[in-house]
């Protein structure tokens, strides 16, 4: 006997808190013509890994990082935060899939000094410039080479 199930759904909110310059990798599969199967993988540090397969998602996340109004909110952050010695989890991970349209959302929050960006439901908590810069930096070459592996359309432009 097969048992189905229907409206089947999950929800996860994660949160990500990030201070200083942020190791980014970025890994490609396709490329040139969109071709199914294609996607662009980007690496934070070891714990954050975001898998997107279409220009869209790219799209959102890189807007939210790299749009001039939100400009204002990494220049009230400190240029660099303290650490108290205590070095990040290798693990657990996590592995996001991106695909189509999401929304964002970017504030600067009084009350802990840091920046608020978040794309579906993954936030992260970004607590001075080098962070910032670091994964403005990254946002802003994976909107090059988005439109490369995923489409013919013309790089993305930043507002």
């Amino acid at each position: 006997m097969t048992k189905q199930t229907t409206g089947y759904m999950q929800h996860i909110i994660a949160g990500i808190r990030i201070t200083g310059p942020q190791p980014a990798r970025v890994s490609t599969h396709g490329g040139g013509t969109g071709a199914d199967g294609s996607y662009v993988t980007a690496t934070f540090g070891q714990q954050l890994m975001i898998t997107m397969y279409d220009v869209a998602a790219v799209r959102v996340y890189a807007e939210a990082w790299t749009a001039e109004e939100h400009q204002w909110i990494f220049e009230h952050l400190p240029t660099a935060t303290a650490t108290t010695g205590q070095s990040a989890n290798a693990g657990p991970a996590l592995s996001v899939r991106a695909a189509g349209m999401h929304r964002s959302f970017v504030r600067y929050d009084q009350a802990t000094r840091a920046a608020l960006i978040r794309v579906g439901s993954l936030t992260w908590h970004v607590l001075d410039q080098a962070a910032a810069y670091s994964m403005q930096d990254a946002w802003r070459y994976l909107a090059e080479v988005a439109p490369v592996v995923l489409s013919r359309q013309a790089p993305i432009t930043h507002r």
